[in-house]
């Protein structure tokens, strides 16, 4: 029997959870690490996360205060608001919120990815691919134009192509107007904008759950305040949360040999010191300043698998949003992409991916994939 208190023990933790084989300790910690990541962390022994860069403001200094301390208390202070009654509501007040949590809790939370910050970028603009760069071999299409393989051979059938869709034509964004139906398709439901408590003061959150029925709810959430060019880049990074949830499950998509484009994808989309230098001068180059080229997740809290699944919501944002951006810095990662979401039974009837770059594009098509003809034959009426 373990000591007293023994939950609150980060060596017990440790223990128990790689190599002791308890489920139940497994299920307890992995809902801690969902619902309460700071303490998780503080709990674990991980290291505090690295100080933020220098603000580009004179006269401010960053705390140095571990931010996971204030993390795990103001968790904890909104999950105990619950229980208490209102000025002058009494007892009833709390039993209604008693079981306000306990209705809540017949949704089982699987799974909470959150937008930590609304300050993302736009992608910077690369040189245009010409179609023939793309497609060196010709491509396949109907009598209308419409392209009808991507660049490995998958058809393309979807509602929504992002990238190439045309013979011939450029590639194409996911437009604003799109992400309410994207999102609908996939979750269900549309982008809901709610109040930042509701979201625990995050930008953004994308929340897997089980109903008492057993069927998953899927949502995603944007605080209903930001800007309205600000709401759309947080509702785009919750969609590529809910594609790679939908492509691959609880894996996600494979990052192997893939982490190096995701990093300089993510640090192009959110490192602030790189977005002021740019608004000077959009030739820099952040290879050549720690400071602008090494930004990651984690200089916002992300730990462990949370960080990977930020770097695909990320690559899948910048796909959506300049695809001839993602195909030209992340070849690899596009191909990723493509593969995970083009040939997945549900996604490839709402969105696909399409064109490559770099590498890729030099050889024609992979060395996997047949030849595309030029032309699909007019489809004869039956």
């Amino acid at each position: 029997m373990p000591e007293p208190g023994y939950f609150l023990n980060p060596n017990w933790w440790a223990m128990t959870v790689p190599t002791r084989g308890n489920e139940i300790a497994r299920a307890v910690w992995s809902g801690l690490q969902m619902l309460a990541p700071n303490t998780a962390s503080l709990l674990s022994g991980e290291p505090a996360p690295p100080l933020p860069n220098l603000p580009a403001t004179p006269g401010k200094v960053p705390s140095t205060d571990d931010p996971r301390i204030a993390g795990a208390v103001g968790r904890a202070a909104n999950s105990g608001i619950n229980f208490l009654p209102m000025p002058g509501a009494g007892i009833a007040s709390a039993g209604r919120g008693i079981l306000g949590l306990m209705r809540r809790a017949t949704l089982e939370l699987v799974e909470s990815l959150a937008s930590r910050s609304p300050f993302m970028n736009n992608p910077p603009v690369k040189s245009l691919h010409p179609f023939t760069a793309d497609y060196p071999s010709g491509a396949l299409a109907d009598a209308a134009g419409r392209l009808a393989a991507d660049v490995e051979g998958r058809p393309l059938v979807a509602g929504r192509i992002v990238g190439r869709s045309a013979l011939g034509g450029a590639d194409e964004a996911l437009a604003p107007a799109e992400f309410d139906p994207v999102a609908k398709a996939i979750t269900g439901d549309s982008v809901v904008g709610v109040a930042p408590r509701e979201i625990e003061k995050n930008a953004g959150r994308f929340l897997v759950q089980f109903g008492p029925d057993g069927r998953p709810v899927y949502r995603i959430l944007v605080d209903k305040n930001l800007p309205a060019t600000t709401k759309d880049k947080v509702a785009a990074h919750e969609i590529g949360h809910a594609v790679e949830h939908t492509a691959g499950r609880t894996e996600g998509i494979p990052q192997s040999g893939l982490k190096t484009e995701l990093r300089g994808v993510y640090n192009d989309l959110n490192n602030p010191d790189l977005a002021a230098r740019r608004r000077v001068d959009p030739t820099v180059d952040p290879r050549n300043n720690s400071i602008l080229r090494n930004y990651g997740p984690e200089q916002l809290g992300y730990r462990g698998a949370q960080v990977d699944r930020e770097l695909m919501a990320e690559a899948i944002r910048a796909y959506m949003a300049d695809p001839n951006y993602l195909k030209t810095v992340a070849p690899k990662t596009a191909a990723a992409i493509r593969a995970a979401v083009n040939a997945n039974p549900q996604l490839s009837r709402i969105i696909q991916f399409n064109t490559i770059g770099g590498l890729a594009a030099m050889n024609g098509i992979d060395a996997g994939s047949l030849p595309i003809p030029k032309e699909l034959p007019p489809i004869l009426p039956q």
